[in-house]
């Protein structure tokens, strides 16, 4: 596999407070060390306000960088 894409979502249910931040995602092979020592592949913006569900989603469109971290027996 030379390329690989990737559909993420996550749900933020937030109780109280608003804030605003970045889901970072990141995967690398298992034998590669600590994921976060990788760039992440997806930056997410995720805006929270009080007493509401937040969605986001992205597509990490084809990378080799991924392909190989999902290809491998294991991924982190």
């Amino acid at each position: 596999m030379t390329s690989a894409s990737l559909k993420v979502a996550a749900s933020f249910d937030n109780a109280t407070g608003a804030a605003s931040g970045h889901l970072l995602i990141h995967i690398a092979p298992a034998n590669s060390g600590d994921a976060f020592s990788t760039p992440p592949l997806a930056d997410i913006p995720v805006q929270l306000f009080p007493g509401q569900i937040a969605n986001v989603s992205t597509e990490i469109e084809s990378s080799p960088t991924l392909a190989a971290a999902l290809t491998q027996a294991r991924a982190q």
